[in-house]
């Protein structure tokens, strides 16, 4: 394709390049603004979740727990295929009150609550990975401890599946961008 070929296609669809490249430019400031308000946003859940541990360990002292370790790292085995495999897992605290063991994890702001997915499938890998230990989490927005027991061999699983908004939104930005260029190139050939 020559220079002139490019310059007579850009003048005769001007419009349309102009609005397709706009699409293209808002697509990649939706992406960086992302990028951008996730890592603020992580950024300050660090922060709060410091905080909340904080929280929590002084309520489990002034409640009679004696604090053995606060942010541990400990390696669990399992098996898959046959082939031994590991992983690490770090719970907020391992607690001890009258003789029994806890493993509790902290939670605060949005993600706090055993209604909450994630944080049911951190207290199940703990009761996993501690099997002698007892589960609890520590509600830091309201500041108060719950003990956790799963009651094995029921199930009540529905299979849900979500599209977040965020990817409706760039989707309906698409396709809007290629509608309107649609409409733009229909309405030059009239």
């Amino acid at each position: 394709m020559s220079i002139a070929t490019v310059s007579e296609f850009m003048s005769e669809n001007a419009v349309a390049v102009i609005v397709c490249i706009a699409v293209l430019l808002l697509i990649l400031l939706k992406f960086v603004f992302n990028v951008f308000f996730i890592k603020l946003k992580r950024w300050k859940n660090r922060k709060k979740g410091a905080r909340g541990e904080k929280d929590a360990v002084r309520y489990l002292e002034k409640h009679g727990f004696e604090i053995l370790e606060e942010q541990p790292t400990y390696e669990y085995k399992f098996v898959i295929d046959d082939e031994l495999r590991q992983f690490e897992v770090q719970p907020d605290i391992i607690a001890r009150k009258n003789g029994i063991e806890w493993v509790i994890e902290v939670k605060n702001g949005n993600s706090v609550g055993i209604t909450k997915a994630d944080t049911r499938r951190q207290i199940r890998e703990y009761a996993a990975c501690f099997p002698t230990m007892r589960c609890g989490f520590y509600d830091a927005t309201r500041g108060t401890l719950h003990k956790v027991e799963f009651i094995e061999g029921e199930s009540r699983c529905k299979n849900i599946k979500r599209v977040t908004l965020s990817f409706l939104l760039l989707l309906i930005t698409f396709f809007l961008g290629v509608v309107v260029t649609l409409i733009v190139l229909h309405l030059q050939k009239i």
